[in-house]
This record gives C-alpha cells, sequence and structure tokens, in this order.
C-alpha cells in the first residue's frame, strides 16, 4: 500500500509538467485536485495515506499561485 500511495504521488508531480506546458501553450485550462481531510488531519493506521493526501493539497497550493502569475498575467 505505501508503495502504490508513492508511485500514484510520482505519476501526479510528472503529469502536473506535462499539463502545464499545455495549459501555458493554449492560454486556459485548469486542474482539479482531490485530496482528503486525512490530508490535513490524519489518522491512527492511515499513515501512508494521509502522507500522499497531505503531499496533493502541499504541491497543489503553491503551483496554483504561480502559475496563475503565468496563465492569468
Amino acid at each position: 500500500m505505501k508503495l502504490h500511495n508513492l508511485n500514484i504521488l510520482i505519476a501526479a508531480v510528472s503529469y502536473f509538467g506535462l499539463i502545464y506546458y499545455k495549459i501555458i501553450n493554449k492560454g486556459k485550462g485548469g486542474i482539479a485536485n482531490v485530496a482528503s481531510t486525512a490530508g490535513l488531519k490524519g489518522g491512527a493506521n492511515m499513515s501512508a495515506y494521509a502522507a500522499s493526501k497531505a503531499a496533493v493539497v502541499s504541491l497543489s497550493q503553491p503551483m496554483m499561485a504561480e502559475w496563475r502569475k503565468e496563465i492569468f498575467a
């Protein structure tokens, strides 16, 4: 389970880069990331799941701020 969550996170980061360039080239677009409250609070017996969801939240917020400047400038 832990390796599976890590693989999903690595794939998500890779896809962000690909999607970013498509959005920049078109001048419009969007990404919807799905996380869970577990990424904010965690819980017993779900450390890998909570960590992967926290990573999605932690990655999405700064990327949104950075991309907003470039796409909607």
